[in-house]
Formats: structure tokens, C-alpha cells, sequence
């Protein structure tokens, strides 16, 4: 009797961790990205900066969107951080993200910096 009933709910375990992997692959496959209008930065830019971001987050965060602030925002980031920083950078991106954390749903900001094209590095974040 009891065989049957342990049989089924492991066959039930699996199928919800399946759905559950499946889950985090399409959030994280979904994230739509506003790139805007950049004279600083091109797509590459903001997709390694993007890359970062993603790498940043865990299970328990699914970034839904990104949006790049803008040039002006991200060189009024850059001052800010190069003032109150002891590390200076010669390039900054400031993105605006929705993001789901444990079903609620927020926007906040995220600013990475670098330097002479190198890695960017993330400066402010939520997290």
C-alpha cells in the first residue's frame, strides 16, 4: 500500500523540480533589454555590462528588465562614484532593472564602471 503512494509523490517531485528549472531558464532567457540611445557605449558595451549583472544574481532574483539610463545619467554615476570612491574609473553604465525577488516585483538601479575598456565592475546594486 505504502509503495504505491511513495511512487507517486516521488514521480510528482520530479515533475515539479523539472517545471521549477524550467522556470528559472525562461526568466533568465527572457530578460528584455531596452539599450536606448548611447554616443558613449554601443550594444557590446551594454550587453558585456548586461552579462555582469546576470552573473550577479541567484536563484532567488530573476532580473525582468533592464533599461540603460541614458549617457547623461551614467556620467553624472560616473562623477558621483569617482568622488565618493576611492577606486577611480574613466567609463560608467547606469541601468534601471525590474527586478522579481521572493513574487515582488521592484525597480532599482544598477551602475558598473571600467576602465580603458576593460571588465566592468559592478559599483551600486541592490544586492
Amino acid at each position: 500500500m505504502k509503495k504505491p503512494i511513495v511512487i507517486t509523490v516521488l514521480i510528482l517531485a520530479i515533475i515539479s523540480s523539472a517545471m521549477l528549472v524550467k522556470h528559472f531558464k525562461a526568466n533568465k532567457e527572457s530578460i528584455k533589454i531596452d539599450y536606448g540611445t548611447s554616443e558613449t557605449y554601443t550594444k557590446g558595451d551594454i550587453d558585456e555590462a548586461v552579462s555582469v549583472i546576470n552573473n550577479k544574481c541567484n536563484n532567488k532574483k530573476y532580473v525582468i528588465k533592464l533599461r540603460y539610463a541614458g549617457d547623461e545619467e551614467s556620467k553624472a554615476m560616473l562623477d558621483f562614484s569617482n568622488e565618493k570612491n576611492p577606486t577611480k574609473y574613466d567609463e560608467g553604465i547606469y541601468f534601471i532593472c525590474k527586478v522579481c525577488y521572493k513574487d515582488c516585483v521592484f525597480e532599482s538601479g544598477w551602475f558598473l564602471a571600467r576602465n580603458q575598456g576593460g571588465k566592468w565592475h559592478r559599483v551600486f546594486s541592490p544586492w
